[in-house]
């Protein structure tokens, strides 16, 4: 990967990989531009090091996730009567 990737002098570059998006989510939320001896962490997001089925298993469970937030997002609005139109 580091052979890919333009580095500066004295950076150690990792390839972590989450079986779970959202750990992975939280641990980019909590780690990027984290100072750790010394230095500050970057963490940053990989889609060449992807498979196409992995992209695939992404995108179904955003699409999921979008949806509860949408259904969840509609419980909470108060239901306002619709008024019925009125020809005059």
């Amino acid at each position: 990967m580091a052979s890919k990737m333009e580095l500066e002098a004295f950076t150690d570059v990792f390839a972590v990989k989450f079986e779970r998006l959202e750990v992975a989510r939280r641990a980019k939320k909590m780690l990027d531009a984290h100072q750790f001896y010394g230095g500050i962490l970057h963490i940053s997001y990989a889609p060449e090091r992807e498979s196409l089925e992995e992209l695939r298993e992404k995108m179904e469970q955003r699409r999921h996730e979008v949806a509860f937030r949408i259904r969840r997002n509609q419980k909470d609005q108060p239901q306002v009567p619709k008024k019925s139109r009125e020809t005059t």
